[in-house]
């Protein structure tokens, strides 16, 4: 009978850890969100932000091969080191606007937040790229950003925002590990 008594508790106590292992793995796989952002630890320098950019571009299948971005904002270190990529890639022209263009650009790149809405009314409506130095406005509606996630550089793409800009990415970039999808609306 002892013998019994003791099989049946180490029985018990192994199917115990496994329905523990089950409500684990549920809560993890199925309560959580998939589409949950990692935390963003902060931006980009604007060197950085702009090599990010600059290489953000040529996965950018809907523009023309040589673009133009307006930096809406005092974004003026951003714009000198956009600047130095002319020639290096599909930046053709940088201008620096303190509100939004008359002139149709490719690329908006926000760096004053309190335009938000303007640029995201404005993107949708020209069917443009927006993009942002502030990696927290992906999740409002901006569709490209670059920030530190678990300490290292990343591209931070919100595929919502762009279906409503209508931009277009090269598969490659949305399957890069070193990218950050987002998915609102």
């Amino acid at each position: 009978m002892l013998i019994f008594l003791y099989e049946f508790n180490k029985d018990m106590t192994i199917c115990m850890c496994k329905l523990v292992y089950l409500f684990a793995l549920l809560f993890l796989f199925v309560i959580q969100p998939a589409s949950a952002m990692p935390k963003i630890e902060g931006a980009l320098s604007p060197q950085l932000q702009a090599v990010f950019l600059a290489k953000a571009l040529a996965f950018y299948t809907n523009s023309s091969p040589q673009v133009t971005v307006a930096i809406v904002g005092d974004g003026k270190d951003v714009a000198a080191e956009l600047k130095k990529t002319i020639g290096l890639s599909k930046v053709k022209e940088v201008r620096l606007d303190a509100k939004l263009p008359v002139d149709k650009p490719d690329v908006i790149f926000l760096v004053d937040s309190s335009k938000l809405s303007e640029v995201t009314t404005y993107t949708s409506q020209k069917r443009i790229l927006s993009s942002t130095s502030m990696p927290e406005l992906v999740e409002k509606g901006i569709s490209l950003s670059f920030g530190v996630v678990g300490g290292k550089p990343r591209i931070i793409l919100n595929k919502g925002a762009s279906e409503m800009e209508n931009v277009r990415w090269n598969p490659v970039l949305l399957n890069n590990p070193l990218i950050i999808i987002a998915d609102t609306k």
